[in-house]
């Protein structure tokens, strides 16, 4: 019998065809059997963008800070492009978070349903 006509069987959890899935056990094994399904095959992300770009940004910070150190003088506070650097870095941070949080809610939420 096609599972299409499962609207329309008056008692389905007594129905021969239909009392294997009208049960909580087999629910309960299938959101198993999904989330296990689920963590083997999604991709654990290595390391986010953001991590390589906060290296590259403190990496150029370090060598602004050799730099300025070996003619005497400390790092350059004032630099324009050290300060939007350091902006775009804060925004960045707070997206990604943003994103982590959301990117989780939906694991969960997929997973629970």
């Amino acid at each position: 019998m096609q599972y299409y006509a499962l609207p329309y069987v008056q008692n389905p959890i007594a129905h021969p065809t239909f009392s294997a899935i009208c049960n909580k056990n087999w629910a309960t094994d299938l959101r198993n059997k999904l989330k296990e399904f689920l963590m083997a095959n999604v991709p654990k992300s290595t390391s986010p963008a953001i991590f390589h770009w906060y290296a590259n940004f403190k990496k150029r910070a370090g060598l602004h800070v050799a730099e300025n150190s070996a003619y005497g003088g400390g790092i350059d506070m004032q630099n324009p492009e050290l300060e939007d650097l350091k902006e775009k870095m804060l925004l960045l941070q707070k997206h990604y978070v943003m994103l982590e949080k959301k990117e989780e809610y939906a694991k969960n939420t997929l997973i629970e349903s």
